[in-house]
């Protein structure tokens, strides 16, 4: 049977990655560039102004990093524009199971497209996308506690003054829970894992990016575990063609997590 699909539901054709690992370095120093400039314009002139661990400096803190994602984000897609690609190259498009995949690639040619997005599918792959993202974790948590490796646990990620007021919690909840997932998606799985993939195989370049993905969240006791879960999301993405359930992931991820610190101040 044939199908008459709308512009807004199908994948879009025609949007191949049109950028490469030179780029990929670039992009990789302009969010370092970013880093420093939010970091500077925003979190330490209220550090300095009020202390480094009062609530207007956590605050701050806490929007600088939301910000420093957006901005790097903005930039990442205006360099993936000025190359020929665009939203739907980095991953921006609707998921596609397997019966529409003949042919199809991350950011490349759309295969067959259907008219009704892929609900059933896609809930399915951010579920087993979810477990194994846990798995990875409390399997390498185990590891490193049974053999006492005290160098390699995962520390706080979070300063516990951080949850002393209600604001500031509610600004990391919107950095955590809701511009991670979008912008790290975006930038380490469209960007850099896709503008590897080509040059560099599916296994390289989801190493990669995993190990920068390790690297962005500043501990050595994440290096590991996080680098894992970084090739199981581009793994993800390989899968599904989308960056949708890859978004799923890190937002159900980063929530229940959060959830927990917020809710049980024990496990801070």
């Amino acid at each position: 049977m044939d199908y008459a699909p709308s512009v807004s539901s199908r994948p879009p054709a025609g949007t191949p990655v049109t950028w490469g690992p030179r780029d990929v370095f670039w992009g990789i120093l302009i969010g370092l560039g970013v880093l420093v400039l939010t970091f500077v314009a925003v979190a330490a002139p209220f550090a300095a102004a009020f202390g480094a661990d009062s609530a207007a400096a956590n605050a701050a803190a806490a929007l600088s990093q939301a910000l420093f994602e957006v901005l790097t984000v903005a930039a990442i897609v205006m360099l993936v524009r000025r190359s020929g690609g665009d939203l739907a190259s980095l991953g921006w498009r609707r998921p596609v199971p397997p019966a529409e995949r003949a042919g199809f690639e991350p950011g490349g040619p759309a295969g067959p497209a259907q008219p009704e997005f892929p609900w059933a599918y896609t809930a399915g792959v951010i579920a087993a996308g979810l477990v194994a993202c846990f798995v990875a974790l409390y399997v390498y948590l185990a590891i490193v506690s049974v053999l006492g490796i005290d160098v390699l646990e995962p520390g706080r990620q979070i300063p516990e003054d951080y949850f002393s007021n209600p604001i500031v919690v509610a600004m990391l909840g919107l950095g955590v829970v809701v511009a991670a997932p979008v912008c790290e998606e975006t930038f380490f799985r469209g960007f850099v894992f896709g503008g590897l993939r080509a040059s560099l195989g599916f296994w390289p370049a989801a190493f990669v990016s995993g190990f920068f993905f390790s690297m962005a969240h500043f501990q050595l006791g994440l290096v590991v575990p996080f680098g894992v879960i970084g090739i199981i999301l581009a793994w993800v993405y390989n899968r599904s063609s989308s960056l949708v359930p890859n978004m799923g992931i890190h937002f159900l991820f980063n929530l229940m997590q959060f959830l927990v610190l917020v809710l049980v101040p024990g496990a801070r």
